[in-house]
């Protein structure tokens, strides 16, 4: 099940589960975009708004009884600049969808998750290492992945565990979307702030959507049951101490 599915790594998570043989429900708030998704026969689709509170009934009406080997968790939350100007209703609009929405999935899973069943947040970089012109990617992120700490030390005891993966700038329309707003908040070009994130990182570049969606799907592996809680990063080597 992947959540935020049309998003521009959601898509490509898509991709590369189905890639693996596996059976994926892609959700998200568009119709058109999840009917742009095409024709696969392991492909199901659900519409499905997470600032909702039954939402969780509509994803288990799409489930059908079926039991969920992994529930990801890609939804984007609203943007926001400095963190003493962005208006309340913003900073809750994107807890609402990176917290309470994630929250209120699993509770609705439960019950319905498979043996050895993983939950996977995309969060971000952000959440650790915070910038003045993004308050609510920071703020979201770094709430969710205390969340999916929570979640760990609940659910893995009965065999689920949790995850979050923390990428770096993604290259990606809404990455896109970042660097114009830092541009116009700082005064600089955009080609300077896109330049400067790459300068950030010790590879020199940013991270690409098919190695977030390499993370979600590494996860599925066998070989990864003795993770239960912790963050994964992908964030081209920006941060030196592992979380």
């Amino acid at each position: 099940m992947v959540v935020g599915a049309t998003g521009a790594i959601g898509g490509v998570v898509v991709a590369r589960l189905l890639d693996d043989g596996h059976r994926v429900l892609a959700v998200g708030r568009d119709a058109d975009r999840l009917d742009a998704m095409g024709q696969h026969p392991a492909l199901a689709t659900c519409r499905l708004d997470l600032t909702d509170k039954n939402c969780g009934a509509v994803l288990l009406e799409a489930l059908d009884g079926r039991p969920v080997r992994m529930l990801a968790h890609l939804a984007s939350a609203a943007l926001g600049g400095d963190v003493l100007d962005t208006p309340d209703e913003v900073i809750v609009a994107a807890h609402e969808v990176k917290v309470v929405g994630l929250l209120r999935l699993v509770r609705a899973l439960q019950g319905h998750f498979s043996a050895s069943a993983r939950i996977v947040a995309v969060g971000g970089n952000l959440g650790l290492d915070p910038v003045p012109t993004a308050c609510t990617a920071g703020l979201a992120n770094a709430a969710q992945a205390n969340l999916v700490r929570q979640l760990n030390r609940r659910l893995a005891p009965d065999g689920v565990t949790c995850h979050s993966i923390a990428p770096g700038p993604v290259a990606t329309a809404r990455h896109d979307d970042l660097v114009r707003h830092e541009a116009a908040a700082t005064g600089r070009s955009v080609d300077e702030v896109l330049a400067e994130a790459s300068r950030g990182a010790p590879l020199g570049r940013m991270t690409r959507p098919e190695e977030v969606a390499w993370a979600v799907a590494m996860l599925l592996d066998d070989e990864a049951a003795a993770m239960a809680g912790s963050t994964v990063l992908l964030d081209a080597g920006r941060r030196t101490a592992v979380p």
